[in-house]
């Protein structure tokens, strides 16, 4: 056991490790437990737009003295809310099932603008998170590509850089912002645009008549096949192979190529003798990694990129 202690009476103390039953209440989307015998649960979102509308009607959220002043009318709604009307179903619920120890608590969390995909996917523009008024939004993003580790790095600032554009719904802002990444993105090697992946089960998935079996994983078929193209270049003591457990990049190439596959994966660098550079296929695969995200959110934010054909432009 180690125990710490301080001027100030404060004692840090390590119990190790103990087992001990841990009650979890969990319905699906949404995940509870108990800490210090509070309940805690996920926070819930909700949409108070009608509301900004009917008080402050013309209001531009993305105009610095609007949006202060929304976001003082929704900090004040919201105790207000708590007091009269939470609290008040709290103490009926509590009487109602004869709570020994009454602990909920609700609170307001972060005030903003966003859209959502989904439960814990969802970008946001946080104009006030825990009481405290920003003067400049900060950026909240969950579960969205931006910040998946199997996003290409490259992509992943695309995305993020995007994400102030959808929030305001700057259709034309955004459109030249995907633009500008496009044309990048075309003149980036394999290794910067490749999608990033662990691979494992390579033997299981080795053929040695047809090079692999039928219905191998995409991201397995890629490392088999250039493992095959180092052996069949004679390439061992230049190129390392991809072995199970190793991390590699993978990306979709054009056919007809050297390979005869439309995927390919390496550990780092595409290897100058592999002569592949010109099969990368581009098109699908900014489509994948980037494209897509950002139309996905830009429609929740009723950017129509799609329907207006505006991503065709891009290719």
């Amino acid at each position: 056991m180690l125990k710490i202690e301080f001027d100030d009476d404060y004692v840090i103390e390590s119990l190790g490790i103990q087992e001990i039953d841990v009650y979890d209440i969990e319905v699906e989307d949404n995940h509870n437990f108990f800490g210090n015998n509070i309940c805690v649960h996920n926070s819930i979102y909700v949409n108070v737009e009608g509301i900004v509308d009917k008080i402050y009607p013309g209001s531009d959220p993305n105009n610095d003295e609007d949006r202060s002043k929304i976001t003082d009318m929704l900090t004040e709604f919201a105790k207000t809310l708590e007091e009269k009307a939470i609290s008040v179903a709290l103490e009926k619920m509590y009487k109602t099932t004869n709570a020994y120890d009454p602990c909920l608590n609700m609170k307001v969390e972060a005030i903003g603008q966003g859209v959502w995909r989904a439960s814990k996917n969802y970008i946001m523009s946080v104009w006030s998170m825990e009481g405290i008024k920003y003067q400049t939004p900060v950026i909240k993003m969950t579960g969205i590509e931006a910040v998946k580790s199997s996003t290409p790095e490259i992509c992943r600032n695309y995305i993020k850089d995007s994400i102030s554009y959808i929030v305001k719904k700057d259709e034309a802002g955004l459109i030249k912002h995907i633009e500008k990444c496009v044309e990048e993105f075309y003149s980036m090697p394999f290794d910067k645009i490749g999608k990033p992946s662990g691979v494992t089960d390579i033997d299981k998935w080795i053929d040695s008549n047809t090079i692999f079996k039928k219905g191998v994983p995409y991201h397995v078929r890629g490392a088999i096949t250039y493992n095959n193209l180092v052996d069949e270049k004679n390439l061992n003591d230049v190129c390392t192979k991809i072995q199970n457990g190793d991390k590699m990049r993978i990306c979709y190439m054009l056919l007809p190529n050297p390979t005869g596959q439309n995927i390919f994966a390496v550990p780092d660098e595409l290897p100058e003798e592999f002569r592949l550079e010109g099969y990368i296929d581009y098109v699908k695969q900014i489509d994948k990694t980037f494209l897509k995200p950002v139309n996905s959110l830009a429609s929740l934010a009723d950017i129509d990129l799609d329907g207006k054909k505006k991503l065709d432009e891009f290719y």
